[in-house]
Order: C-alpha cells, then sequence, then structure tokens
C-alpha cells in the first residue's frame, strides 16, 4: 500500500507541471497566431505600412500590467495591436512619454489597436493591462507596426 501511494505522489509530481507547461504553450500559441491574424489585416488598412515586430507574448493576472519601451521617430505612423486568449475578456492598451499619455484604447473588450504619429523622436511607453480574465492568468500579445 505505502509503494502504491509512493507511485501516485510521484506520478503526480512529474505529471502535473508538465501538463501547466503544456497549457501555457497552448494559450501562447492561441495569442501567437491571433496577433499574425491581426497584423496581416492592419496591413490591408493601414497608413503605416513597414516593417512589424511583435514585442511581447506572456501571461498576467487580472489587473496586472506590463511596460514596453521603443523607440519611435517623427515623420512616421505607427500601429499598436494587443490580443489576449480566450479567457481574456478585457485589454487596455496606452502609449505614453516619461510626462504623460499620448493614447489609450480602454474601450475594446479584448482587441485593443492604436495609431500614433510622433511630432518628436523618443522613448515612449507602451503599457498593456489585463483589465479582466475568467481564468487567471491570460495570455497577451503586443505587436508594433510603423512605416
Amino acid at each position: 500500500m505505502m509503494r502504491l501511494a509512493a507511485i501516485i505522489v510521484l506520478v503526480t509530481v512529474v505529471a502535473v507541471p508538465r501538463a501547466a507547461a503544456s497549457q501555457g504553450k497552448r494559450w501562447e500559441r492561441q495569442v501567437r497566431a491571433q496577433l499574425d491574424r491581426t497584423v496581416n489585416a492592419l496591413q490591408g488598412t493601414s497608413r503605416s505600412g513597414g516593417q512589424t515586430r511583435v514585442l511581447n507574448v506572456g501571461p498576467l493576472n487580472t489587473d496586472e500590467s506590463d511596460s514596453i519601451v521603443v523607440e519611435l521617430n517623427p515623420g512616421k505612423a505607427y500601429d499598436i495591436v494587443a490580443v489576449c486568449d480566450e479567457d481574456c475578456t478585457g485589454l487596455h492598451l496606452l502609449l505614453g512619454t516619461a510626462k504623460n499619455d499620448v493614447a489609450v484604447d480602454r474601450s475594446s473588450e479584448n482587441l485593443p489597436v492604436l495609431h500614433y504619429a510622433p511630432t518628436q523622436a523618443g522613448s515612449y511607453r507602451i503599457k498593456v493591462t489585463m483589465a479582466a480574465c475568467r481564468v487567471n492568468p491570460c495570455w497577451y500579445g503586443v505587436a508594433i507596426r510603423g512605416s
């Protein structure tokens, strides 16, 4: 009986982390695919043209946020897009400088998009906030496209 209990404990210790890691990869793949589809759709309607870069893909719990610093140049138009997995029901996106916020999308449920053409070069902060997630954590992805 002790041997059976030890085997059950060993199987649980080995199998549970693998299952959790597998689930994480599933949500990451889902977000990356959704980000690719969204970026491709923007290409046809975007004023910015140019190159797209995925800035980050990762998990966030409700009310958590992540910030990414990017360099933006005047004379260019930028599209910034964020997506999240199927458990996410609210994702917010904000673009700001050290002094103030310059663009924000808090109205979309899980697909915020910002369009911005800076008047001066500098470091800008992209802040992604997981506003609502049915099952924590939710996965998100953010990309930027600039001319």
